[in-house]
């Protein structure tokens, strides 16, 4: 039979005795490649679950950064009387005036040592000063009044604003959000909780 010629068309007799000749793979080496195979898959896979969060992260991380709107920081501080009155700035520095409302007689400080603590008036809010920043929320009185006088003696516009059975601390009143935003980024460092609020 080997030596049909009609059956040995079929097959090419070069290429069976060079497949003899090649040694066959052996199950060993297939193992170990095998064994490298899954850590460079996991570590492929690894990179891509990587790249893929960062890229998410990236683009979520974007949108917070959008809306906040950039704010001058070599804007100068402008007390609220000059910037309505117009007149300017004087190279001297200036102690901050205090405000008198209608309610004088109890609020005025017979001495230093006493400061003022203003009730929230109902409904006479003036365009004049809009906004403030709300430094602390404190109950005792006697802290009250030492927080106070510490605005104070950094030159702080320091003020007390009843609420209930709290008295909060307000730092200025400014006519302008943005001016305000310049002495909450001051006040950041002592107080990491104030805030900006309306009057």
């Amino acid at each position: 039979m080997k030596n049909n010629p009609t059956q040995l068309e079929l097959f090419n007799l070069h290429n069976q005795e060079a497949e003899a000749q090649s040694p066959k793979a052996d199950p060993l080496q297939l193992a170990k490649v095998r064994g490298y195979q899954k850590a460079i898959f996991q570590v492929i896979a690894f990179i891509f679950v990587g790249l893929v969060s960062f890229s998410l992260g990236v683009g979520k991380g974007r949108k917070p950064i959008a809306r906040v709107t950039p704010q001058e920081t070599n804007a100068p501080f402008v007390p609220l009387n000059e910037a309505i009155s117009g007149a300017a700035v004087s190279d001297k520095p200036q102690k901050p005036e205090r405000d008198i409302g209608e309610e004088s007689g109890s609020l005025l400080a017979k001495n230093q040592n006493q400061l003022k603590i203003l009730k929230p008036q109902q409904g006479a809010i003036t365009v004049k000063a809009q906004y403030t920043v709300q430094v602390a929320s404190i109950s005792r009185s006697e802290n009250v009044k030492k927080e106070l006088s510490r605005l104070e003696n950094k030159g702080y516009h320091a003020f007390g604003l009843v609420k209930g059975k709290y008295t909060v601390i307000c730092v200025g009143k400014f006519a302008a959000k943005d001016h305000a935003q310049n002495s909450l980024t001051k006040l950041k460092t002592k107080y990491p909780d104030c805030q900006i609020r309306k009057l």
